[in-house]
C-alpha cells in the first residue's frame, strides 16, 4: 500500500524532470492518466490527457485511446465508440500492438454496454493479431493422465 501511495508522486517527478525527454514525459503522463482512470478521478485524467493531446504534433493513438476510455467512464458511450472506430480506421498508420489495444478496449466497452454480439465481432477482429503470439501447441489439452 505504501508503494502505491508513492507511485503518483514518483510519476509526477518524472514529468517534472523530463522536459528534455519527450518520451519519458509522455510515458509518465500516460501512466498518471491510467492511474486516475482506475481510481475514478476522471477530471484529473482529462487534464493529463488534454495536455498530451494539445502538445502532440501527430495523432497519438495511445492518448486518443485513453480519451475514448474516459468518455466511456463518463457515460458518453457513443462518443467513446465512434472515437475508437475512427482510430481503427487509421489502419495503415497503426502498429499491430496499437491496433490490438484499441480492439480489446472497444470490445470491453461494447461488452459493458450490453452489446455482446458486437463485442464478439471485435474480438474476432483481434484474434489474428494475437494468434501468432499464443503457443497453441502448449495450451492444447492432452488427452491422457498428467
Amino acid at each position: 500500500m505504501a508503494r502505491e501511495a508513492t507511485l503518483p508522486w514518483q510519476l509526477e517527478e518524472v514529468v517534472a524532470v523530463s522536459e528534455s525527454s519527450a518520451f519519458a514525459c509522455r510515458w509518465a503522463t500516460l501512466k498518471l492518466a491510467d492511474l486516475h482512470l482506475e481510481r475514478g478521478q476522471l477530471r484529473q485524467a482529462r487534464q493529463r490527457l488534454a495536455g498530451l493531446f494539445e502538445n502532440a504534433r501527430l495523432l497519438d493513438p495511445q492518448v486518443v485511446r485513453r480519451l475514448a476510455r474516459l468518455h466511456h467512464r463518463e457515460g458518453n458511450l457513443g462518443t467513446a465508440h465512434s472515437t475508437m472506430e475512427r482510430l481503427l480506421a487509421l489502419d495503415a498508420e497503426l502498429s499491430d500492438a496499437d491496433r490490438l489495444d484499441l480492439l480489446l478496449d472497444l470490445a470491453e466497452m461494447l461488452l459493458s454496454s450490453g452489446r455482446h454480439a458486437d463485442a464478439r465481432e471485435i474480438v474476432a477482429r483481434a484474434e489474428p493479431l494475437v494468434a501468432p503470439h499464443v503457443p497453441l501447441d502448449k495450451l492444447a489439452q492432452v488427452s491422457g493422465p498428467l
